[in-house]
């Protein structure tokens, strides 16, 4: 693993005491100048520590916001979690996780909803079915089990589901 992002983790770990790390956070977090095949790790560590901080959100929310729309899934999905650590300081963020919410991903709309609803409960009540729908396992996945769990007893009916699945 790489020393800078280990370093960055290590310091979002402390929590709201690493204050005074927070403009390293963003440095590194808005870093697109490193060349080497680390700067994505780079990234995600000082994401995820932006937002174990959660600290000086008039300078942080703008750069988790546009993380948000990383091509890096993990990037994005730290992002999505370290806006919920901000919780309602982050209202403004709440429009671009709710597009988040298509994301193909089922662990990122999962980290997205629980952002939504740490940041606007209102509009996570206003909007339950939604957040439901972008949560549910898939229809897929669903039937699987019951076939299988049936003894193994799949038939051309189960195993047509599971091939189409």
């Amino acid at each position: 693993p790489d020393s800078r992002g280990a370093t960055l983790e290590a310091l979002g770990a402390i929590g709201p005491d690493a204050k005074a790390a927070v403009p390293l956070f963003l440095r590194a977090a808005t870093d697109t100048n490193t060349p080497d095949q680390n700067a994505p790790q780079m990234v995600r560590a000082a994401v995820y520590a932006l937002g174990r901080v959660h600290a000086e959100p008039e300078l942080v929310l703008p750069a988790l916001m546009k993380a948000l729309n990383d091509p890096d899934s993990i990037i994005r999905g730290n992002s999505a979690g370290a806006l919920g650590e901000f919780g309602p300081d982050a209202k403004a963020a709440v429009p671009a996780l709710f597009q988040l919410l298509k994301d193909k991903n089922p662990d990122m709309r999962s980290i997205t909803a629980s952002a939504i609803k740490s940041i606007d409960p209102e509009a996570a009540a206003q909007r339950k079915a939604e957040l439901d729908a972008a949560t549910a396992e898939p229809e897929r996945w669903q039937a699987v089990p019951a076939s299988v769990g049936d003894g193994l007893k799949l038939g051309d009916e189960g195993i047509a589901t599971v091939a189409s699945a």
